[in-house]
């Protein structure tokens, strides 16, 4: 079994770019610059990686403190081997399975409870490649990209809304009387799409540079993964942004022949 995970407690990266390869996903990190007073990294990434053809990402960034994140990826790790058996199976099983086992998981009595004593929330973005679909889920406002000509040209780049005030911790989206988060799922294009996850302090950032999707999407058209996440977390960097700005990137094979429209 091919896992990993990262948080701000095992290294905080303050003012350095940190860029890995884990298999066939790429991660960036910068933990923010010290000179605006960044001392402390409250992002976070899981990753399962069962084959080439199957990717489960999880990627947090919590806030006040990680305590929130430390919780789930607690939570999460103890059902690892369970995951990594879901995610080997046929993609019409294995995601029915995965969204039944994060609904569960986010739904547990437990971790409801657990949730009222902790010191902080996260925002938590999901997602699972199998093949030529995709599958994810969000609470908050992490961000999650495919690119492919066929979106592209249409100028779709973003595939979650980025939703603010939702959390999980002590304020706690999923306990509301409505639980909210986001979810959906998409048939990837024929041909290599580039799958793009990111914290916020990847957007808020002087200028905004890359809240703009297309201009985003030009950085990753080409290159090699990590050198459009070296380009993007320079920047960064050079705009002295003070959160935490966390990616995670891979490149899908879509092996069918998509949806099109009647003609």
């Amino acid at each position: 079994m091919h896992y990993t995970h990262w948080n701000g407690n095992i290294a905080k990266y303050i003012d350095s770019i940190v860029i890995k390869d884990f298999n066939h996903v790429t991660t960036g990190c910068f933990g923010g610059s010290s000179l605006k007073g960044a001392h402390k990294n409250e992002d976070g990434y899981i990753l399962l990686t069962p084959s080439e053809d199957s990717t489960l990402a999880i990627l947090f960034d919590a806030h006040t403190t990680n305590e929130s994140l430390l919780y789930m990826t607690e939570r999460i790790e103890a059902c690892k081997e369970e995951l990594h058996a879901y995610c080997l199976k046929e993609h019409q099983e294995a995601f029915p399975l995965l969204q039944s086992f994060f609904a569960d998981l986010l739904n547990d009595k437990k971790l409801m409870d657990d949730c009222e004593s902790l010191n902080g929330e996260t925002a938590m973005l999901v997602c699972f490649q199998k093949d030529s679909f995709l599958w994810w889920l969000s609470i908050g406002d992490n961000s999650l990209y495919v690119y492919h000509e066929e979106f592209n040209e249409l100028g779709q780049y973003r595939i979650n809304p980025r939703i603010f005030y939702q959390w999980v911790g002590n304020q706690n989206s999923l306990g509301l009387p409505l639980p909210c988060f986001s979810s959906g799922a998409i048939e990837l294009r024929p041909g290599n799409n580039r799958i793009l996850m990111l914290t916020d302090g990847v957007l808020e950032i002087k200028g905004r540079p890359f809240e703009d999707d297309a201009y985003l999407a030009d950085i990753f058209a080409n290159p090699p993964k990590d050198q459009a996440i070296k380009q993007v977390l320079k920047t960064v960097k050079d705009k002295e942004g003070l959160d935490n700005a966390t990616i995670l990137a891979w490149d899908a094979k879509g092996h069918r022949q998509a949806l099109r429209p009647s003609r």
